[in-house]
C-alpha cells in the first residue's frame, strides 16, 4: 500500500507541475462505413455530442490485448469477470445486455443472453471505438437503454501494408498476429488473422488459498482462440463503394469455479464458434443526398460441457452438454440530407430477427426461440447560428416475439422514444450541452424463457436520460470536460440470485457526474485523469426481497489515470492506474456484502529500430494487487508480456 500511495503521488505531480506544448499524432485509415451517424464537413457543431473515441494507437499504448482492456480506462467504464469466464462491461452502471454494442455499425450480440464476448473480438483490427454514455441518436435503433458502443475497423490506405506481431507471456501464453491491406484503383483489400493461447493465468502471491482454489495457476483458465477478418471493397464504381465483410472466431475455453463454492461448477466451452458476413454500401445520389446500407448474417454455435469434478474428463454423475445453435441477421438503410445550411436531416430503418435453437443435454428435444426488432428513425439537426444547434429525433420501436417453443407469446410492444440535444459553442475553446432522451431495452430471450429464470410477462425497460456538460480549453495543450447525468430507469429488469426469476423492478436511478483533465506536458509527455462519481440504487428493492436500494456491484468511484512518454528516437512509455471504489452484491438469502475497493497499474515500454521494428514490455498489475470485480473469482496478480512487431 506504501508503494501504491507514493506511486500515485508522483504521478499527481507529473500530470500538474511540468511545462506544456503541443505533439503531433500518427493518422490512421478507418473505414468509414462502420460508422452510422454522420457530421456535416463544413460544421463541426452538427450531431450528437462529447462521444469518446479510443484510437488504434491508444489500444497499442494500453497495451490493450481484447476490447475490455481497452476500454476499461475511460471514465463511466467499468468490466467484470464472473461466472462465465467472460468479460462484462458496464456503462454509467448499466450492464452490457443494456448496451447496444456494433462491429461496424452491426449489431453483435447472442441472441439468447443478448450480449457477445468481447474478447473474442480481435483487437488487431480496430482503427477506433466509439463509446456514447449519453444521448444516444435514434438512427442507431432500438436496445439503446444504457448507450452504444461502436467497434469500428481498419481500412487500407494507398501504400501496401503488412504488420506481424508475437507476444510471449508465462503460462505458456503467446499470440501471433498478421494484418494486411493493399489497394488499386479497381480494389480494396484488407485481412487480419490472430492465434492466441494460455495454460492460464497466475494469481496473486497474495491470494490465499479457497476450498477451490490453492492459488498459483487459476484453476481451468487457459484458452485457445483463431480468428480472421476479411473486408473486401470495390473502387471504380461512380458514385458508390460496396464492400464485403467476413469476421470467423473458433475458441475453446475453462470457466474458473467459484473459490467459496461448496458446489463448484466444472464447466469448459469446448467450442465456441461465431461468423457474421456483410455487405455495405453507401450511394452519393448529389452532394447533398445520399444513402447508406447494410445487410447481414451473424451465427453462433457453441457447445458447454460441465462435468463430475476438477479432472474434466466424466459426465456421469452431474455432467451435462448443452448445445446452442443461434444466429441473428438483419439491415439497416439510412438517409441523409442536407437541404440548406441551416438543416441536416437524417432517417433510418432497422430490421434485426434473433434466432435461438438449444438443447439441454444430448438426446434433449432441441427448443426453438425467435424474436424481430424493428426500428425507424427521423433526426434534424438545426443550426440556430455559428454558436447554437438543436437536435431533434424520434425513434418508433417494436418487439416482436415469433417462436417461443410451445409457450404463450407475449403481445407486440411498440414504443416511441424522442430525443433533444442543445449545442452552444462559446467560442473555439468552450462550449456547453444539455440533451434529455427516452431510451428502451426489450427484454432477452434468457430474460423470458430462461428454464430456471424466465418471465414471459416481463416489459420492456425505459430509461428517460438527461445530461448536461462543458467542454474547456484553457490553454492549447489542455482539454477539460464535465458530464453531469441522470438515469431514471422504469421497469429495470433484474433478478435477487442467479436462482430466481427475472422481474421488473419499480424504478431505478443511475446518476453521478464524469470529469476528465487531457493535458500535453513539452513535446514527449501527455497525461490524463478522469473520476468518475455513480450514485445507483432501487427504489423499490423490496420487489427483490432485498432492504438495502444499491444496485449490485456499481461502485460510487472511480479514478483512471494515464501517463505516456514519447521521444524522437522511437521510445514510448506509458503508464495506466486505476482505482475502483467499494461494491455491494447480494448472496443467495438477499443478504447485502460488500467488497473494498481496489487500485490497479499497468505499464508498457516500447522501442522501435531499425525503422520497421518494434520491441515492447509490458506488466500488467504492477503491484500483484490480490482483487475481485465479483465475489468468489479473483482476477490475474502481476503479468509481464514481451511483444516483437514487424511492419512494412
Amino acid at each position: 500500500m506504501v508503494l501504491e500511495k507514493v506511486f500515485l503521488i508522483l504521478c499527481f505531480v507529473f500530470l500538474f507541475l511540468f511545462p506544456v506544448s503541443a505533439q503531433e499524432t500518427e493518422e490512421v485509415l478507418v473505414f468509414d462505413m462502420g460508422e452510422i451517424v454522420v457530421t456535416a464537413d463544413n460544421n463541426t457543431s452538427y450531431g450528437i455530442p462529447y462521444i469518446t473515441e479510443i484510437t488504434s494507437q491508444d489500444i497499442e499504448l494500453k497495451n490493450a490485448q481484447t476490447v475490455e482492456e481497452a476500454l476499461n480506462f475511460i471514465p463511466g467504464v467499468r468490466s467484470t469477470v464472473g461466472s462465465k469466464n467472460e468479460p462484462y462491461i458496464t456503462v454509467r452502471g448499466f450492464n452490457q445486455d443494456k448496451v447496444l454494442i456494433l462491429l461496424d455499425g452491426i449489431p453483435i450480440a447472442s441472441p439468447y443472453y443478448g450480449y457477445v464476448d468481447l474478447n473474442q473480438i480481435p483487437v488487431e483490427s480496430i482503427a477506433k471505438i466509439k463509446v456514447i454514455k449519453s444521448c444516444v441518436s435514434p438512427l442507431y435503433g432500438a436496445n439503446t437503454l444504457g448507450g452504444v458502443i461502436n467497434i469500428v475497423t481498419k481500412k487500407p490506405g494507398k501504400e501496401p501494408h503488412i504488420e506481424l506481431s508475437n507476444g510471449f507471456s508465462d503460462r505458456s501464453t503467446r499470440y501471433h498476429l498478421l494484418t494486411t491491406g493493399m489497394k488499386t484503383e479497381d480494389l480494396s483489400l484488407w485481412f487480419s488473422g490472430s492465434h492466441r493461447e494460455s495454460d492460464g493465468f497466475d494469481l496473486s502471491k497474495d491470494f490465499n488459498a479457497q476450498r477451490n482454489e490453492t492459488g498459483g495457476l487459476r484453476e481451468n483458465s487457459y484458452y485457445k482462440k483463431d480468428a480472421f477478418s476479411l473486408k473486401i471493397g470495390l473502387e471504380r464504381l461512380e458514385n458508390h463503394n460496396p464492400s464485403i465483410l467476413f469476421n470467423y472466431i473458433d475458441n475453446e475455453k475453462g470457466i474458473p469455479p467459484d473459490v467459496y463454492s461448496t458446489n463448484p461448477k466444472y464447466r469448459r466451452f469446448t467450442e465456441w464458434k461465431r461468423w457474421m458476413i456483410a455487405l455495405v454500401d453507401q450511394y452519393v445520389l448529389t452532394d447533398n443526398f445520399f444513402l447508406k446500407g447494410r445487410v447481414y448474417y451473424d451465427k453462433y454455435d457453441n457447445t458447454l460441457k460441465q462435468y463430475d469434478d476438477d479432472t474434466y474428463t466424466t459426465q456421469a454423475a452431474s455432467g451435462w452438454t448443452s448445445i446452442y445453435d443461434e444466429y441473428s441477421c438483419g439491415g439497416s438503410l439510412y438517409l441523409n440530407f442536407i437541404p440548406n445550411e441551416a438543416h441536416f436531416l437524417k432517417s433510418s430503418i432497422n430490421f434485426k430477427k434473433d434466432s435461438h435453437k438449444e438443447q439441454d443435454d444430448i438426446g434433449d428435444s432441441w427448443e426453438l426461440y425467435e424474436i424481430h426488432t424493428y426500428s425507424f428513425g427521423l433526426e434534424d439537426t438545426v443550426q440556430i447560428n455559428k454558436k447554437l444547434s438543436l437536435v431533434f429525433g424520434l425513434s418508433y420501436d417494436v418487439f416482436d416475439q415469433i417462436k417461443t417453443y410451445g409457450m404463450q407469446k407475449g403481445d407486440c410492444v411498440d414504443t416511441v422514444n424522442p430525443v433533444f440535444v442543445l449545442n452552444y459553442f462559446f467560442n473555439e475553446k468552450t462550449s456547453v450541452h444539455a440533451s434529455v432522451a427516452r431510451r428502451t431495452r426489450f427484454p432477452t430471450l434468457h430474460e423470458l424463457y430462461s428454464n430456471t429464470s424466465g418471465n414471459p410477462d416481463l416489459r420492456e425497460q425505459t430509461n428517460i436520460n438527461s445530461e448536461v456538460g462543458v467542454r474547456f480549453e484553457p490553454y492549447p495543450t489542455t482539454v477539460f470536460i464535465l458530464s453531469c447525468f441522470n438515469n431514471n430507469v422504469k421497469n429495470l429488469i433484474d433478478r435477487a440470485s442467479k436462482n430466481d426469476q427475472f422481474l421488473n423492478t419499480h424504478k431505478a436511478v443511475l446518476k453521478g457526474f464524469e470529469t476528465n483533465i487531457n493535458q500535453e506536458i513539452g513535446e514527449l509527455f501527455s497525461a490524463r485523469i478522469g473520476y468518475t462519481y455513480l450514485d445507483a440504487f432501487d427504489r423499490d428493492p423490496m420487489l427483490l426481497g432485498r432492504s438495502e436500494e444499491e444496485l449490485s456491484y456499481v461502485p460510487k468511484h472511480k479514478v483512471d489515470i494515464e501517463l505516456n512518454a514519447s521521444t524522437d528516437f522511437g521510445l514510448q512509455a506509458t503508464i495506466l492506474g486505476s482505482y475502483h471504489g467499494k461494491r455491494h452484491h447480494y448472496d443467495t438469502s438477499n443478504v447485502q456484502h460488500s467488497m473494498g475497493g481496489y487500485f490497479v497499474w499497468n505499464t508498457k515500454v516500447s522501442q522501435k529500430f531499425l525503422k520497421h521494428w518494434k520491441v515492447s514490455i509490458s506488466i500488467e498489475n504492477i503491484f500483484d494487487r490480490n482483487y475481485q470485480e465479483e465475489e468468489g473469482y479473483p482476477l490475474p496478480g502481476r503479468t509481464f508480456l514481451f511483444s516483437v512487431k514487424a511492419m512494412f
